[in-house]
C-alpha cells in the first residue's frame, strides 16, 4: 500500500535536494575555480620558460664576435689588456646564455643524407663512410710525428720534427691527432647505420678535439698556466657536453663546444702575440672548417649539382680532415717569430 506524503514534508524533501543540488553546484565551480587557477599558473610557467628561451644561438655568436672587433680594436690602439678581458667576457657571456636558448633536440631528419649508394656490397652510404679515411691518416700521422718525429711515417704529410711552445705543449696536440683518428672509426661506424645513439660516437672525439685545439691556442697565446690547469676540466666538459646530448636529446652544451673555439679565433690569433709565425695556418684551418660546415648544410645541394657523384656530407669530411692536415703541417713548418718570417 503506497503511502503519501504530505504537502509539508514534500515541500521539506524539496528543499533538501535543492540544498544538496546547491552544495554540489558548489563544489563542482570551486573545483573549476582551482582547476582554472593551476591552468592559469601553468600557463604562467610556460611563459616564463618561452621568455627564458628567447635567447638564439644567433644572437650568442654576434656576442662574441663584437667582443672579438672590440678586443681586436682596442689592442691596435695600443690597449694591451682589451684582448684578454674581451676574452674572457666573451666566454663568460656565451656560457651564461646557452641555457637561455631554447633547447635543441637532435633533428631526426639529419640522419637523412643524400647520397645512399651501397658503392660496395655491404657497406651503406658507401661515400660517407669511406671518406673518412683521411681523418686516420692525419691522426695516425701527427701521433707519429708527436712520439717518433725521426720515423717515415711522421714525414707522410709534411717532413720535419714538430716545433712546440713548451714541454707541456705535446700533450694537448697528442690528445688532438688521438681524437682525430678517433673520428674516422666514430663517424664510420655511425654512418654505416645513422642514428642517435652512433651518432655519439662521431661527436665524441670531436668535442674532445675541439677542446684540445682550444686550448693549445689558450696555451700558445694566452696563458701557459691557465691552459695547464684548464686542459683536463676542458675536455672533461667536452665529452659531458656530449653525454648530456644523449641522456637529454638537447645539444646546447655541445653547441657551445664546437662553435665558442671557432668563433673566439679572429680574437686569439689578432689579439695576442703569438710564439710563432702561424696564424696563417689556424686561418686556413678555420676557413676549411667553414667550408666542412657550409657543405654539410647542402649536403643535397652538392649531391643535385654533382650529378650523383658526391653529396655534400662526404665533402664535409674531406674539407675537416683538411683542416686537420693543415694542423698538421703546421707543427713542422711554422717558425719562432723571434727567428723571423
Amino acid at each position: 500500500m503506497e503511502r503519501r506524503m504530505s504537502p509539508r514534508l514534500a515541500a521539506r524533501r524539496r528543499q533538501g535536494d535543492g540544498s544538496v543540488l546547491a552544495a554540489a553546484t558548489e563544489r563542482q565551480r570551486d573545483r573549476t575555480e582551482l582547476d582554472r587557477g593551476r591552468f592559469s599558473a601553468t600557463k604562467q610557467l610556460a611563459a616564463r620558460e618561452t621568455g627564458a628561451a628567447r635567447v638564439r644561438p644567433a644572437q650568442i655568436a654576434g656576442v662574441v664576435t663584437i667582443l672579438g672587433a672590440i678586443g681586436v680594436g682596442l689592442r691596435a690602439l695600443g690597449i694591451d689588456e682589451a684582448p684578454l678581458v674581451c676574452f674572457l667576457a666573451s666566454g663568460a657571456l656565451a656560457a651564461l646564455m646557452t641555457p637561455f636558448c631554447a633547447p635543441m633536440p637532435q633533428n631526426k631528419e639529419y640522419h637523412k643524407f643524400a647520397d645512399r649508394r651501397a658503392l660496395i656490397p655491404g657497406v651503406p652510404n658507401t661515400m660517407d663512410v669511406l671518406s673518412n679515411f683521411p681523418f686516420l691518416i692525419i691522426g695516425v700521422s701527427g701521433l707519429a710525428k708527436i712520439y717518433e718525429p725521426t720515423e717515415a711515417i711522421a714525414d707522410l704529410i709534411v717532413q720535419g720534427p714538430p716545433i712546440f711552445a713548451s714541454d707541456w705543449d705535446w700533450m694537448p696536440w697528442a690528445v688532438f691527432f688521438a681524437a682525430v683518428a678517433c673520428v674516422s672509426f666514430g663517424s664510420a661506424y655511425y654512418h654505416l647505420k645513422p642514428t642517435n645513439a652512433r651518432l655519439v660516437w662521431d661527436r665524441l672525439p670531436m668535442a674532445v678535439g675541439f677542446s684540445a685545439l682550444f686550448m693549445i691556442m689558450v696555451a700558445e697565446r694566452v696563458s701557459l698556466a691557465a691552459a695547464q690547469a684548464l686542459f683536463w676540466p676542458t675536455v672533461g666538459a667536452s665529452v659531458a657536453s656530449v653525454a648530456y646530448w644523449a641522456a637529454f636529446d638537447d645539444l646546447r652544451p655541445y653547441f657551445f663546444v664546437q662553435f665558442f673555439p671557432l668563433l673566439s679565433m679572429p680574437l686569439l690569433l689578432a689579439g695576442f702575440r703569438g710564439e710563432f709565425s702561424d696564424a696563417g695556418y689556424y686561418t686556413i684551418g678555420g676557413i676549411l672548417y667553414v667550408l666542412a660546415k657550409v657543405t654539410e648544410d647542402l649536403d643535397r645541394s652538392f649531391y643535385r649539382a654533382s650529378k650523383h657523384v658526391v653529396g655534400g656530407h662526404a665533402l664535409k669530411h674531406l674539407f675537416a680532415a683538411g683542416s686537420c692536415a693543415v694542423f698538421l703541417a703546421m707543427l713542422s713548418l711554422r717558425l719562432p717569430i723571434a727567428d723571423g718570417a
